[in-house]
């Protein structure tokens, strides 16, 4: 590879710098540091003896509150006969120290920030103590589920507040009825029960879904000309047919992001028509407007087409079954007697079903509608329509009394959970002193054992490790140092490189002055050919000349 770009490099200027600076480059894991004399530091033991003068330099000496305590007077804490005799291992008070480079310049010492290594030996003691504190609280109960403590997973007071969200997300009907509002879910007032479905919920599924759906590019006539059609949309969306099972209604539903586009409900005196191959239209009077749907092929167009003769012919039935049930519910029954008193009418059959109830407003205007023979209904009937909505204005009022008394008891409730929630904060800082002691008192001989033996076979297991760490440092150099040699070899075949550039250069010098010879004596041999040319043309005019000199001769030697 070498060899190529030293012989393209006339060609190849850029790959063969670029070729040369990669090879240059080395990494150093810190740059040269200015010392307090001002001298630049190079070896890293004199580097790393100068960040530790430095960083030592910056420690005030002082100590936290909770670290100042001495040995002595913890021995007289906990009794000596209760904990074994301590050896203050001195290399504990070592630390290992890096340098992390912050900003600015980098021979400046105080760009450096002392990041300290965590010794393996207090990682340990700190899963043991914290294991030990942990089964303690588990093992005795001390804490409970609800409470906050040493128990995974368990925020404060959790159960406390979810019971307070639970009582007051219901404070009311009317606060109960927004929410359901806000969901698009229904809410009967009248027997104080709601549905709660989201998306976790597997009932999820039996909420209302589309009949039929597809996409299409959605347009309004012009409101002002009535002629020229608007586009709603910048790009193809889904038009899907619904059934209102509520209304008893078809519906077809356009939304474009969370903007409804389309909201049409079928009428049976609605027509869809085809304007062409890919479009159709249809009017909605109670919109005031005029739909139009483009298509991608001529089968959506025609299915889409189906689906609406279809919906609208169901609409149609649908209307006159109800025509039909409010007729029953409104009008006397013809085939009894004429003189018979009529049966009177059943509050079911007055109300309906619970989704198809009829208010006594509703009643009013049907019955206002009707022929005047219909409208006078006996009194008994007048009396049990009374009775029943006496009856559901008392089931109402009954509601609402227990609602009042939950909401009264809640009330009461939260004062006593927030006392309860002061009482477990209090608590919760007893048993934290408590932990505290504990952590001293439980310090007894066959557990200092137990954790003796833990320790000393994690310690043999950290000594393994390190093993493994040290022959892997002991690879790690023999590779350094195999690296090394290829940079001296790197170095030489650079030198050797350089060499060549500089007689490439000599060459090119030389071919460049060869070249000028060259063309210096072509130009010559040109003017040498020119100037024979000139002479043998001058030479043929004298032989010309001769030739006629010698018959001019010969002609005269022949007259004489």
């Amino acid at each position: 590879m070498e060899l190529k770009l030293a012989r393209d490099v006339k060609d190849n200027e850029k790959g063969f710098f670029k070729y040369i600076s990669s090879k240059r480059k080395t990494r150093e894991n810190m740059d040269l540091l200015l010392s307090g004399a001002g001298a630049l530091v190079m070896k890293d033991t004199e580097k790393a003896e100068l960040l530790n003068a430095f960083f030592a330099s910056t420690f005030n000496g002082k100590t936290r509150p909770q670290e100042s305590q001495t040995l002595e007077t913890r021995e007289e804490v906990w009794r000596k006969e209760d904990f074994p005799s301590v050896k203050e291992d001195q290399d504990r008070k070592k630390s290992s120290v890096t340098a992390v480079f912050k900003k600015g310049k980098k021979e400046d010492l105080g760009n450096y920030r002392p990041v300290s290594l965590t010794s393996i030996r207090g990682k340990m003691m700190e899963q043991l103590i914290l294991k030990v504190i942990s089964k303690h609280v588990e093992d005795k109960k001390v804490i409970r589920n609800s409470q906050h403590g040493f128990t995974k997973w368990k925020s404060s007071l959790t159960n406390l507040i979810a019971s307070y969200d639970g009582i007051t997300g219901w404070r009311d009907l009317d606060r109960l009825e927004h929410w359901a509002v806000r969901i698009l879910m229904k809410i009967n007032k009248g027997k104080c029960r709601a549905l709660h479905l989201v998306k976790n919920n597997p009932m999820h599924q039996y909420r209302e879904q589309p009949i039929f759906s597809t996409r299409a590019h959605v347009f309004h006539i012009d409101p002002n000309t009535k002629k020229n059609w608007v586009p709603t949309s910048k790009h193809a969306v889904t038009v899907s047919y619904f059934y209102d099972s509520i209304r008893n209604v078809y519906r077809i539903i356009s939304l474009d992001g969370s903007k409804a586009i389309i909201n049409s409900t079928i009428t049976p005196n609605m027509t869809f028509t085809k304007t062409s191959q890919k479009f159709g239209q249809w009017a909605d009077s109670r919109a005031n407007t005029v739909y139009g749907l483009g298509f991608s092929s001529e089968h959506h167009l025609a299915k889409f087409a189906e689906k609406f003769q279809e919906f609208k012919e169901a609409a149609r039935l649908a209307k006159e079954k109800s025509q039909e049930k409010m007729e029953l519910t409104s009008t006397p029954s013809q085939e009894s007697a004429g003189g018979d008193i009529q049966s009177p009418l059943t509050p079911e059959s007055i109300n309906g079903t619970d989704d198809e109830r009829v208010t006594p407003e509703v009643m009013q205007n049907l019955d206002a509608r009707a022929e005047p023979t219909q409208n006078v209904l006996p009194f008994t009937h007048s009396s049990t329509v009374s009775k029943h909505w006496e009856a559901e204005l008392a089931t109402l009022k009954g509601n609402n009394a227990k609602l009042t008394a939950a909401l009264l008891e809640s009330t009461a409730n939260v004062k006593q959970w927030k006392q309860q929630l002061a009482a477990y904060q209090e608590e919760a800082e007893r048993l934290h002193k408590r932990v505290t002691e504990l952590e001293c008192v439980s310090s007894q001989a066959n557990v200092v054992h137990t954790h003796k033996t833990e320790l000393n076979q994690t310690i043999q297991e950290f000594e393994s490790t390190l093993k493994k760490k040290e022959e892997e440092i002991e690879r790690l150099k023999q590779e350094i140092d195999s690296s090394r040699d290829l940079q001296a070899q790197r170095g030489s075949l650079t030198q050797k490189l350089q060499e060549v550039e500089i007689r490439n250069k000599d060459l090119e010098g030389q071919l460049s002055d060869l070249e000028q010879r060259l063309e210096k004596s072509q130009n010559e041999q040109e003017a040498f050919h020119n100037n024979l040319k000139t002479l043998l043309e001058n030479l043929d005019g004298k032989i010309f000349e001769l030739t006629e000199l010698r018959d001019n001769l010969a002609k005269l030697v022949e007259c004489s």
